[in-house]
């Protein structure tokens, strides 16, 4: 659940499987036009694996 909003999120299990997964996560940023803010757009994707061990693949670069 979003506690800041009150929506209820979708549960990511497969199949409500009980264990480990793994969480892969890709994030695009959209500004507006002439806008100040912009928008982004998640894509979350849950699939079961081992182990309980955070595994960073490849970090985001730096921002200046």
């Amino acid at each position: 659940m979003d506690g800041l909003s009150g929506t209820e999120l979708p549960d990511l299990s497969l199949d409500a499987r009980k264990g480990h997964y793994r969480i892969r996560l890709h994030l695009a940023w959209f500004p507006w036009k002439g806008e100040k803010y912009g928008t982004q757009r998640l894509l979350i994707m849950a699939y079961p694996g081992p182990g309980d061990k955070v595994v960073t693949y490849r970090r985001p670069p730096k921002r200046r």
